[in-house]
């Protein structure tokens, strides 16, 4: 009996440590990437990951480090897995619109935008970027919808996008 607590007890205290030295190379990786030193952080998440393959903010960063590094087919695995361990974290989301955005895979784009909205209706940011993409699809229409929506809501950046593209649309008001 004393053998099994032992031995319980040790299993215990390995998983503390290692939930902390993941936690502990996800700030680094963190501090890394604050100073633009993208390759050590990338290093610094992938040990994150290897001590704890189920810790989803890891991945989460990791995939911020490849859409900087222009890998966005890196960035949306990592997102995808992120979300499947944790569907929580809101603003992955977002990032994995992102992400298939500069993938040039904009209708999957629109449908995360579109989940990070769900979350968070209020996301002017997420609005004034599927309005990106459904202009990269030929949707004027939704598009302007969109950046409309984003501008009134105080997303200034939709006002050069609404003046380009949305002259003669229904419901365009003139410049903004």
């Amino acid at each position: 009996m004393k053998l099994l607590f032992t031995l319980l007890f040790c299993i215990i205290f390995l998983q503390k440590n290692y939930a902390q030295s993941a936690q502990t190379l996800l700030e680094q990786g963190d501090e890394l990437t604050t100073q633009g030193d993208y390759g050590k952080a990338l290093k610094k998440y992938d040990q994150a990951i290897k001590i704890d393959a189920r810790f989803a903010i890891a991945y989460h960063q990791r995939s911020q480090i490849y859409y900087k590094l222009n890998e966005n087919k890196k960035a949306v695995a990592d997102c995808l897995r992120a979300l499947e361990l944790n569907p929580n974290l809101t603003e992955v989301y977002f990032n994995l619109a992102i992400a298939r955005f500069y993938d040039k895979d904009f209708e999957k784009s629109i449908a995360d935008f579109t989940n990070a909205l769900s979350v968070n209706p209020k996301d002017k940011e997420a609005l004034f970027w599927r309005g990106m993409a459904f202009l990269k699809m030929n949707d004027k229409k939704n598009a302007c919808k969109d950046w409309k929506k984003a501008r009134q809501m105080g997303y200034f950046s939709a006002t050069d996008m609404i003046n380009e593209h949305c002259e003669g649309e229904a419901g365009a008001q003139g410049k903004y």
